[in-house]
């Protein structure tokens, strides 16, 4: 799970209700409290609606021997066994020694 800019982004725009209802502050306050539970809302039915990373099988191809300095090809293969879609970063690199 990751929140993205875009939940950050929601989340501040309601910050403008409540700077515009900020003469009263009793409407300033009930309009916060609405807001948050919307984007908490907001927020969980994006949690729900997303791709499981459990759900990823990950294999790794290398040969069998590696020297010290020398390039190396090695295939990374990915496969979604899950049904919904997944938008993933993904990086591959040698662990520390």
């Amino acid at each position: 799970m990751a929140l993205t800019g875009r939940f950050s982004l929601l989340v501040a725009l309601g910050v403008v209700p409540v700077v515009l209802l900020g003469g009263d502050a009793g409407a300033a306050w009930a309009s916060l409290v609405v807001w948050l539970l919307v984007a908490v809302g907001l927020g969980a039915i994006d949690l729900a609606a997303a791709a499981s990373p459990r759900l990823v099988a990950v294999e790794r191809d290398l040969p069998p021997r590696l020297r010290l300095g020398e390039t190396v090809r090695s295939e990374l293969v990915l496969r979604n066994l899950g049904r919904r879609r997944l938008r993933a970063e993904v990086r591959d690199g040698w662990p520390p020694s």
